[in-house]
């Protein structure tokens, strides 16, 4: 995936939002920026975590599914009105896509109400659990 020229170099499209990660997870990011050419305007250091403003929306759409199916977290997509093309008429919009990597993976055992759960799969919203006591399967929110 090509990036289109940069227009100036505060330029930015849209917030890729790292929270609560590895280090595996920004080295991962950093690692697919440079390899497809993505310009980052700025970094923001957070309390837990980064803020970068990148310069293709698609392209942290991409990213934000990628992290979530391989590094077991949640992902919230928010869009904000930014201008409007004045050729098309189209509303153009500054994206943010929030990841929030889980302290736990799919497969891993957790305590629920102090039982141990087997975690199944995971959403954005739940968590799909099965106690390996009973072997009943349910959801805990996220």
């Amino acid at each position: 995936m090509k990036q289109e020229a940069v227009k100036h170099d505060k330029y930015y499209e849209g917030y890729l939002q790292l929270r609560n990660c590895d280090k595996e997870v920004y080295n991962y990011v950093r690692g697919k920026f440079e390899d497809n050419n993505i310009y980052i305007a700025k970094e923001i250091k957070q309390k837990n975590g980064f803020d970068y403003q990148v310069s293709s929306n698609k392209f942290i759409i991409k990213l934000g599914n990628e992290l979530v199916r391989k590094y077991s977290g949640r992902q919230k997509v928010t869009r904000k009105l930014f201008s409007r093309d004045n050729q098309t008429g189209k509303n153009i919009y500054r994206m943010t896509v929030l990841f929030e990597q889980l302290p736990f993976r799919v497969g891993s055992v957790i305590q629920d109400s102090g039982e141990d759960v087997k975690v199944l799969s995971i959403s954005s919203k739940k968590i799909n659990v099965k106690n390996l006591k009973t072997g009943k399967k349910y959801f805990l929110s996220v």
